[in-house]
């Protein structure tokens, strides 16, 4: 089991982390590796609300898993005809 609750984990995995202020209606996806080279791999976002840096409101989370790739396992074989 994976468990994606700290921020270097998100890394790893090749998630990405973005913060929503519904009140300026502003969003900021996070650079989750210079966060961790500054020590902050261990932060636990769970449970935790993000706060604007424009109108110091508080926002939600939005976790970004990887997208499908061209060529990964899941692609569908297609045959040249």
């Amino acid at each position: 089991m994976i468990h994606l609750d700290t921020l270097r984990p998100l890394h790893e995995h090749d998630h990405k982390l973005a913060a929503c202020c519904a009140t300026c209606e502003r969003w900021a996806v996070l650079d989750l590796e210079r966060l961790i080279a500054d020590g902050r791999g261990d932060y636990c976002f769970v449970g935790r609300k993000p706060r604007c840096s424009y109108c110091r409101g508080l926002g939600s989370w939005q976790r970004r898993p990887p997208a499908m790739r061209p060529g990964g396992s899941s692609s569908p074989i297609i045959a040249a005809p």
